[in-house]
This record gives structure tokens, C-alpha cells and sequence, in this order.
């Protein structure tokens, strides 16, 4: 049997929430509503660089991954959001 998919409200509840995703810690940033997604922030030590619109990379940001919490047919949870611990 599939695991249903959250809610929107359930996903914006998790807004702030410190999870752990593939052995690192992460933190729950934001909820695209259109996708279902979370967007999630590292919260190691891992800086990357970002590189602005004419390509030029100076800016240190930390890692930030979105991840699907529906699967391709919108009924039930993603497998990558099952994955998720909460902290």
C-alpha cells in the first residue's frame, strides 16, 4: 500500500524543522506550493559558491536541495521525501 501524500499545511508545518537526508543534516527553508516540494538547507559545513547572472562565481552560499513530497501521480509521497527524519 502507497504512504499518502502530506498536505500543504502539513509541509508548511515543517517550515523551520531540522531533518536528516542521506546521513546530513538539513534544514526545511521552504515549500513551493505549485510542486509540493520542500527546499531544504544544509546545515554541515559544506559551502558551495554561487555564481551570480553573468557567471561569476564570488557569492558563499550553503548547499540547498528541493525535494518532491508527491509522487509522479500527486496520491502518493514521494520516495526521497519518505527518506526524511525529522530532529
Amino acid at each position: 500500500m502507497k504512504e499518502q501524500r502530506p498536505s500543504l499545511a502539513q509541509l508548511h508545518d515543517m517550515i523551520g524543522l531540522l531533518v536528516a537526508l542521506h546521513g546530513r543534516t538539513f534544514r526545511v527553508i521552504e515549500v513551493l506550493d505549485d510542486a509540493l516540494s520542500l527546499v531544504l538547507e544544509a546545515q554541515d559545513t559544506a559551502i558551495t559558491i554561487q555564481a551570480d547572472v553573468h557567471g561569476y562565481a564570488h557569492r558563499q552560499v550553503r548547499e540547498v536541495l528541493t525535494i518532491p513530497a508527491a509522487d509522479a501521480d500527486g496520491v502518493g509521497a514521494h520516495r526521497e521525501f519518505l527518506e526524511i527524519d525529522l530532529l
